[in-house]
C-alpha cells in the first residue's frame, strides 16, 4: 500500500472511531453501567433485594445509568471483596455493613473519598452523628443508607399481663423487678442468644449497657482506634459488665436454659423461645426481630408481640445503638458519583422506607412515610426522639477485634456469659486483643475529585 493510501485509510478510521465514541447520527451511545454490591438477597417479592432494586430502578429512570446488582452475604463480604481486589474486579459501589471494614479499605487505598457534590448532599440530609459511620478523620468516604434500631426489648404481652406487669419497664431497676415478677409467675423472663456464631447479640447487650453507664464520650473513645483510645481495662468497662451480670448471673437464673442453654442458643431460636415455643417472656434485639416473629392467630405484631426501648440506667438520656450499611465508592466515575448522591437524598430512602423493613438515617425522611405503626414507625420515631445515637461499637472495631466469632469482643463476651464473675480478666484479655489488632493505618488526607 502506498504511503498516501495508508494515510487516507488512517484518516477514515479516525473519523469512524470518533463517530463511534460520540455516537453517529444513526447510532445510540450505550448507557453508562455500574456494578453495585450489598448483602441484601432474596429474589421473591418483598425481599430486601427486591426492595433495594426498586431504589436502583428509580435511580436508573432518573439518570439513565444502568445498574448491575450482585449480592454478597454479610459474613462473606470481607473475604469476597478481598478476593475481587486481588483479581482487580471490584464493584463501582459497595454497601458495607461495618465501618471497621470501611476504615480498613480506606487505609489500603481501596476507597475513593467522596467528591464535593456527594458531600453536599450528605451535609444537607444528615446530622453530624449520622455522617460519622462514613467518616475517617475529617474525610467522608461513605453514605449511611440503611439503618437498624438495636435498642429494643421485645416481649410476649399476654405473659407480662398475667404476671401483673403494667407499663413496660423504663429503667434498669424496673427491668430487674419485671424479670423477677415474671419468674415468680412461673415463666422464664429472658431469652438470650449466646451461641458462638451469634455472639454479636452479646456485643449489642454490652453496647447498650455501656452507652448508658459510661455515656457517649467514653463510648466514642472506646470505639476510637487512634491514640489516645480508651483501654478496655478502664473502670467504665467494669461498671457495664457488673450491670450485665445482674441479669446474666442472677440466681436462680432469669435466662431460658440458664447459662449452659444461653451459650448454645442461636439468634433465631432466642426469638422463637418468646413467640413460638413461648418458654420465655422477653428477648432483646433490634427492629429486625419482627422478621422472625410468626404471624399466627395467637401472635400478632403490635398485639401479642410488642417491644419497649432499652431501659435507662442511672438516669441516662434516651439512647439508641444503631447499625446498618454504608455506601462507598470503590471506583470513581460519573455513575458511581450520581448513585452516591442519590442514596443521600430523602427520595431514595423513602422508596424503601415506604415498603417496610427499613429505617433511614436521613434526617429529612419523615416518620409518617413508614408504612406501619407496629414496628417501623415507632422504631424510627424512637430513633428520631433519642437524645443520643451511636453506631454499633463492635462494627467500628477492626474485624478481628469486633466481628470475629473466635476472637476479640464476640469471644470474650461469650466467655463472660459463661462466667460473669470473671470481670477483671475480661478487660485484660480485650486489651491484649486490641494491641494485637490495631487499625490497618490512618488514611492519608486525600482530596476528592471535583
Amino acid at each position: 500500500m502506498r504511503r498516501a493510501d495508508a494515510m487516507a485509510l488512517m484518516g477514515v478510521l479516525a473519523v469512524l472511531l470518533a463517530a463511534c465514541t460520540r455516537g453517529g447520527p444513526n447510532q445510540t451511545v450505550p448507557a453508562p453501567r455500574i456494578e453495585v454490591t450489598a448483602a441484601w438477597g432474596g429474589t421473591q417479592p418483598g425481599s430486601e433485594q427486591d426492595r433495594f432494586m426498586r431504589v436502583l430502578d428509580e435511580f436508573t429512570r432518573q439518570t439513565g445509568v444502568v445498574v448491575h446488582y450482585t449480592t454478597i452475604p454479610g459474613p462473606q463480604m470481607e473475604s469476597t471483596l478481598n478476593d475481587r481486589v486481588n483479581h482487580n474486579s471490584v464493584p463501582d459501589v459497595a454497601l458495607l455493613p461495618q465501618p471497621g471494614l470501611l476504615r480498613d479499605y480506606a487505609c489500603r487505598g481501596l476507597l475513593k473519598p467522596l467528591p464535593p457534590g456527594v458531600q453536599q448532599a450528605v451535609t444537607d440530609n444528615y446530622t453530624d452523628e449520622r455522617r460519622a459511620p462514613g467518616m475517617i478523620g475529617k474525610q467522608l468516604y461513605g453514605v449511611w443508607f440503611k439503618a437498624a434500631n438495636k435498642s429494643l426489648i421485645w416481649y410476649n404481652a399476654p405473659v407480662l399481663q398475667r404476671a401483673g406487669i403494667g407499663p413496660p419497664p423504663s429503667t434498669w431497676p424496673e427491668l430487674l423487678d419485671t424479670a423477677n415478677k415474671i419468674a415468680a409467675s412461673g415463666v422464664t423472663p429472658l431469652s438470650v442468644a449466646g451461641a458462638p456464631d451469634d455472639a454479636w447479640v452479646l456485643t449489642d447487650w454490652f453496647e447498650n449497657v455501656y452507652l448508658r453507664t459510661a455515656g457517649p464520650d467514653l463510648y466514642d473513645r472506646l470505639a476510637e482506634q487512634e491514640s489516645p483510645r480508651l483501654p478496655w481495662t478502664d473502670p467504665s468497662v467494669t461498671t457495664a459488665l457488673e450491670r450485665l451480670a445482674e441479669l446474666w448471673a442472677h440466681q436462680p437464673s432469669l435466662i431460658v436454659g440458664a447459662t449452659e442453654g444461653a451459650l448454645n442458643t442461636t439468634y433465631p431460636q432466642s426469638v422463637a423461645n418468646v413467640f413460638t415455643d413461648k418458654s420465655a417472656a422477653m428477648v432483646f434485639e433490634g427492629d429486625f426481630v419482627a422478621a422472625l416473629i410468626p404471624h399466627t392467630e395467637s401472635t400478632t405484631l403490635g398485639k401479642e408481640a410488642q417491644f419497649f426501648p432499652f431501659p435507662s440506667i442511672d438516669n441516662a438520656p434516651d439512647s439508641v445503638i444503631a447499625a446498618g450499611d454504608v455506601a462507598v465508592m470503590m471506583k470513581d466515575n460519573p455513575g458511581a458519583r450520581q448513585l452516591l448522591t442519590f442514596l443521600a437524598t430523602p427520595a431514595a430512602a423513602e422508596i424503601w422506607a415506604s415498603q417496610g423493613g427499613f429505617i433511614s438515617p436521613n434526617k429529612n425522611v419523615p416518620v409518617d412515610v413508614y408504612p406501619d405503626d407496629k414496628v417501623t414507625r415507632p422504631s424510627a420515631r424512637a430513633w428520631a426522639d433519642a437524645t443520643v445515637v451511636r453506631f454499633d461499637l463492635s462494627d467500628q472495631l477492626p474485624t478481628n477485634l469486633g466481628s470475629n466469632p473466635r476472637a476479640g469482643l464476640w469471644k470474650e463476651l461469650w466467655n463472660f456469659l459463661q462466667n460473669p464473675a470473671d470481670i477483671a480478666d475480661f478487660g485484660t484479655r480485650m486489651e491484649a486483643a486490641a494491641t494485637l489488632n490495631p487499625p490497618s493505618c490512618v488514611p492519608a488526607a486525600n482530596t476528592p475529585g471535583n
